[in-house]
């Protein structure tokens, strides 16, 4: 018997004994000379030990990784496999360089450090499971950063994100699939972080109520399959986010992932990063508030937040300016900051006064006197190109009278009519392609109005974005010649559906087509 079991080994394992005798050697050699991994969450972690062992060495000497590998070149592929169905508006920034990582790591400060070595320990231990013949639980991490302006929350917050994503492009089974998720609660806000919107992300529909709607089967396997390499949530803007969307975020992994209530956001780490003196939810409850429904407010997402707060100011550029503002921030302003931002008012009959300049108002009805004076200044033909509203059957003119009585914020960004002139200055007012960054508040220049002969009503709007890299996917897909040859974006009206009763999945919905645009040298902010 013996024999055979000897034959059997030859025969499917031809180079047991070179494989046993190098192993061996390994452990011979192990504590004596440094071994490179190929891994640079894994190198720099050698290397801290080696910091251990010769105290006097050079801190400066450590790196993420020393390798010139095909996998870490500066460029990141950010097309998924093509093999697997993907989240199609997952959006990753460009990967950065280790020598930048590391750089970049080195001068934080004290408290940035903190919050950044919270993050990598995890994910050390994380890398370490995963790579385990005998893996142990590892419990997700739930931090919430928080620090007043020029602070370094961004910077901390693009850090962790580069770094777990180096560490675990090692150890994933598709390296092409996200490992971090970034996410906001805007589309300016997303396209800042270069992530996408947690709407979008998600697939949480905008006019969710206190129910989130359950997704298809299909849906959800699909979602499954283009998330099953996650291991962090970033949120940022968290301010703006409602206790009620938190819930619909733990929600949706749940259903995504198909784990239990009990388990928070299905066992992924969450990075959540805020200001709560920024702008709150519009309408609806804080994140940190209790629910209406007092069951769950028995295991409320937020109460498993560890706090770390950021307090001495990263930017030095402006270190005055800043603690100003961080004044007016907190509501602790004196008489000597109010005459210094008072100092830098003009009047409009000012020689020098920034006419085209965006105005801001409390009260729509300045705001409407000054677009409608400046787009009257422009010689081009005016257009006035009005909503198509399809009601259902079923709707009374009480229904259609409260429809249009809505503001933007409540009929999916569109107006009932919007005024509009070549050369005239516009703003988009509704997400359409945040991959393309053609996103709710982008401003441009309006270079054409196509017409339709037969009509004489506006088909396509062709906009000059500030932001140059908005709508160039579009630009390239078009079938214009004059939007590719003057790189000018061609805006279409767009269809949006608005319910009768918000909140209510039952509520007929009516159906509006117009273009998501709005004159914007004047805004209205309450």
């Amino acid at each position: 018997m013996r024999g055979i079991v000897e034959q059997n080994r030859t025969t499917f394992e031809p180079d047991a004994d070179a494989v046993s005798e190098a192993l061996e050697a390994l452990r011979e050699s192990e504590g004596n000379n440094h071994v490179h991994s190929f891994d640079s969450l894994n190198d720099q972690e050698n290397e801290d030990l080696q910091l251990d062992m010769h105290s006097n060495s050079n801190c400066d000497s450590k790196s993420f990784n020393k390798q010139e590998a095909s996998h870490l070149s500066s460029t990141f592929n950010r097309q998924p496999a093509s093999t697997l169905p993907t989240v199609a508006c997952h959006i990753q920034p460009t990967e950065i360089s280790d020598d930048l990582l590391q750089e970049s790591v080195r001068l934080l400060n004290i408290e940035q450090h903190a919050a950044y070595d919270l993050l990598l320990s995890w994910c050390r231990n994380k890398v370490k499971n995963i790579r385990s013949l005998n893996p142990n639980e590892i419990n997700p991490i739930y931090l919430f950063l928080t620090g007043g302006g020029g602070s370094g929350k961004s910077h901390v917050t693009k850090l962790i994100y580069h770094t777990v994503v180096k560490a675990f492009k090692h150890v994933t089974t598709n390296p092409e699939l996200p490992t971090v998720l970034l996410m906001a609660p805007t589309g300016v806000s997303a396209i800042n972080i270069e992530g996408t919107t947690i709407n979008t992300a998600l697939a949480i529909p905008k006019d969710a109520g206190e129910n989130l709607p359950t997704m298809s089967d299909q849906k959800k396997t699909q979602m499954r399959l283009s998330l099953s390499e996650l291991k962090l949530v970033i949120i940022d803007e968290v301010s703006m986010v409602s206790n009620i969307r938190f819930l619909h975020i733990h929600q949706r992994l749940k259903d995504i992932f198909c784990s239990s209530s009990s388990q928070l956001f299905a066992a992924i780490s969450v990075l959540v990063v805020l200001d709560f003196y920024q702008l709150p939810p519009i309408r609806t409850k804080l994140i940190f508030e209790n629910f209406k429904n007092d069951s769950y407010n028995l295991y409320h997402p937020w109460l498993v937040f560890r706090m770390i707060e950021l307090t001495e100011m990263r930017q030095k550029d402006d270190h005055n300016f800043i603690e100003l503002l961080n004044r007016f921030r907190t509501g602790s302003e004196t008489e000597q900051d109010i005459n210094y931002i008072n100092s830098r008012s003009t009047s409009p009959l000012a020689e020098n006064y920034p006419s085209n300049a965006l105005h801001i108002w409390a009260e729509n009805d300045p705001v409407n006197e000054h677009n409608s004076k400046q787009l009257e200044q422009l010689s081009t033909p005016l257009f006035v190109p009005r909503a198509t509203d399809q009601y259902p059957t079923n709707a009374t003119k009480q229904n259609i009278d409260t429809i249009l009585s809505r503001g933007r914020s409540e009929t999916g960004g569109l107006d009932f009519e919007v005024k509009i002139k070549e050369g005239a200055r516009v703003m988009l007012t509704s997400n359409i392609n945040i991959i393309d960054r053609l996103i709710n508040g982008q401003m441009g220049t309006v270079a054409r109005i196509a017409v339709n002969r037969v009509t004489t009503k506006p088909t396509v709007i062709y906009i000059k974005f500030d932001d140059r890299r908005a709508g160039t996917n579009l630009i390239q897909g078009s079938g214009s010649a004059y939007a590719r040859e003057h790189g000018v974006v061609p805006i279409e009206p767009v269809l949006t559906k608005i319910k009768l009763r918000p909140g209510k999945l039952s509520s007929p919905e009516v159906q509006c087509i117009q273009f998501p645009i709005t004159h914007c040298l004047g805004i209205h902010s309450s």
